[in-house]
């Protein structure tokens, strides 16, 4: 992606979050403008943080059913999404590799969860 593209859609996100106090709004233009940033990228999601639970719970996505997504609710550490939130800092999955290194183990915990209901 070109440089322009970037400063661009950096510009769009600052002024997203100056233009409105809705929240659905801010994270669902947000999410837009970080699909237009990541080459290939057609569906995100925003996980937040719930210490009450302890867990972490979609808030907003572009490409994916909230009605399901919004059902899910993943441990610090769980999936690539707890793995990044647990590190604190952005991570990219460049390969299936990775990709199925991370899931794999989610799998694994996923069964050893449902075994134990």
């Amino acid at each position: 992606m070109n440089s322009d593209k970037q400063l661009l859609s950096l510009i769009n996100a600052a002024q997203v979050l100056t233009s409105t106090l809705d929240l659905d709004k801010v994270l669902d233009q947000l999410i837009k403008e970080v699909l237009q940033v990541i080459e290939g990228a057609d569906a995100g999601v925003f996980f937040k943080y719930e210490p009450k639970v302890q867990k972490l719970i979609a808030e907003n996505a572009i490409g994916y059913d909230m009605t399901y997504l919004g059902k899910i609710q993943l441990s610090p550490d769980e999936a690539m999404t707890g793995k990044t939130f647990t590190s604190q800092q952005a991570r990219i999955f460049d390969s299936k590799k990775d990709t199925e290194k991370i899931c794999s183990t989610f799998i694994r915990n996923m069964s050893v969860t449902m075994r134990n209901r």
